[in-house]
């Protein structure tokens, strides 16, 4: 992720768009951090699986974003993807056995 960043960071491409890109990045970070909060500290599964949904929204739009400044970015964002993708799973069976 930090790789994906770094590359969209550095890159000589429009400034609006970068700065869109950036901006997704540290919004889905922070919807990350809001997560673990809520399932971990609140012990709220059903709060947390709202929030997990909205981070996969985030980080959708994320990894849209930087494939379109750099292909290789959006590959770098693709694994974090997938896990939250799992985790967004655990986080519903969770919730619909308790």
């Amino acid at each position: 992720m930090a790789a994906a960043l770094y590359i969209i960071w550095s890159g000589r491409n429009k400034k609006k768009t970068r700065k869109k890109a950036v901006q997704l990045y540290f919004g889905q970070l922070a919807a990350n951090v809001a997560w673990s909060g809520i399932f971990f500290g609140l012990q709220s599964i059903s709060l947390a699986f709202i929030e997990i949904v909205f981070l996969l929204i985030l980080i959708t739009y994320c990894l849209v974003a930087f494939s379109r400044i750099n292909r290789a970015a959006g590959y770098l964002i693709l694994p974090y993807f997938l896990w939250v993708c799992f985790a967004t799973v655990l986080n519903l069976s969770l919730w619909l056995i308790n």
